[in-house]
């Protein structure tokens, strides 16, 4: 991403001293020597202490390195048998509550807000995979756009075959989650069939295969490009994003 476009907010330390750190990007500077600066607290801008860190250093966040980071700083924090100092475990726990706000304010939004610009989106996964499937809807809500995950969309009592069926025909795109779980689903290979053929009659892009896991590819899949997220959440999303933006 070009970092001149990079809003304020909440962003991720991708280089140097403190990479992998989450931190609320609040204002820019130039230092002595005509570099970009930003202003950056590693936690609520009301408690955490600021750093100067390099403008090109920093980079959007995704729910995937929210989790990471959760993670690593309870193990960090001595809750997992590695400990630190007092005054860095307090500078830890401040980021590890403000993690913890961008998740729950990244959940409220997948879930809650219906009024979203974007694009409207089946998320086609087993649901063995569901735990990745609810990674990559709420990354692509709070991006702008409109996924559809069964979980959250169907209400007690209501069919199911129907609410899939009305969500398939008025999306945008399809994505379909490859793994050996999904590839092996007939209910999983009849969502991404129904959105295929109106893909051939109208010559435009609808069905976007996303590789979770490495698994046997579906015949009629097997031309398209998939977006890779074995190797690299944020590198995956990025591709997935590249076509649905297009």
């Amino acid at each position: 991403m070009d970092k001149e476009k990079l809003p304020w907010g909440a962003v991720k330390i991708i280089k140097g001293r403190y990479s992998g750190h989450i931190g609320y990007y609040d204002d820019d500077d130039i230092d002595g020597k005509g570099n970009d600066i930003a202003v950056v607290y590693l936690g609520d801008p009301l408690l955490a202490r600021h750093y100067y860190i390099p403008l090109s250093y920093l980079s959007q966040i995704t729910t995937d390195d929210l989790f990471k980071r959760r993670e690593d700083i309870f193990k960090k924090t001595g809750l997992w048998g590695m400990k630190v100092n007092e005054q860095k475990k307090v500078e830890l726990i401040t980021e590890y509550a403000f993690v913890e706000s961008l998740l729950a304010e990244r959940l409220f939004v997948a879930r809650f807000r219906e009024s979203k610009p974007g694009k409207k989106i089946f998320i086609s996964h087993s649901s063995r995979d569901k735990q990745f499937a609810r990674l990559l809807t709420v990354d692509l809500a709070n991006i702008g756009h409109s996924p559809w995950l069964d979980e959250w969309k169907i209400k007690a009592g209501e069919s199911i075959p129907k609410k899939i069926g009305e969500s398939i025909k008025n999306c945008d795109f399809v994505i379909v989650i490859l793994t050996e779980n999904s590839v092996k689903s007939r209910w999983v290979e009849n969502e991404w069939h129904a959105k295929y053929w109106d893909e051939i009659k109208s010559g435009k892009v609808k069905v976007i295969p996303a590789l979770f896991k490495k698994c046997r590819i579906p015949s009629l899949l097997k031309t398209k490009k998939y977006a890779n997220f074995t190797e690299s959440y944020n590198n995956g999303l990025e591709e997935l994003l590249d076509t649905i933006n297009t």
